[in-house]
């Protein structure tokens, strides 16, 4: 769990893992959270916030991969990156729960990539 204030800029970071192709049909990154605090402390009786990714709120979007949004344009696999800010109406000393989700769109089955991570605010 990371740390941070509200108002408070976060770099996530991903590896374009092959799928730097700035040409090809783009996608979006975003960066959704559960506006509801101390999700993880709620128990097993708690709404699985990240059931439905239309109802969470959306702290930013950004291109998966682009010239302006990855390190080296030459490397397949390069970094790449997405500068967002902490809402600022978060309450202090509460945790929230974060997704960084992108629909590769490319899919047959529908299927997205997440991971879920969480940010205690200062």
């Amino acid at each position: 769990m990371t740390q941070a204030s509200a108002g408070d800029t976060l770099r996530s970071t991903w590896e374009a893992n092959g799928h730097f192709n700035p040409s090809a049909i783009p996608t979006q990154v975003k960066i959704l959270f559960s506006p509801i605090p101390n999700m993880a402390n709620a128990g097993p009786t708690a709404p699985r916030f990240y059931a439905n990714a239309s109802q969470l709120a959306v702290a930013a979007i950004s291109p998966f991969a682009s010239t302006e949004t990855c390190y080296s344009a030459t490397d397949p696999n390069t970094v790449c990156f997405l500068d967002w800010v902490i809402p600022t109406y978060l309450v202090r000393n509460s945790t929230y729960s974060f997704v960084y989700y992108w629909d590769y769109g490319f899919n047959p089955a529908g299927e997205v990539y997440t991971t879920c991570f969480d940010v205690l605010i200062v």
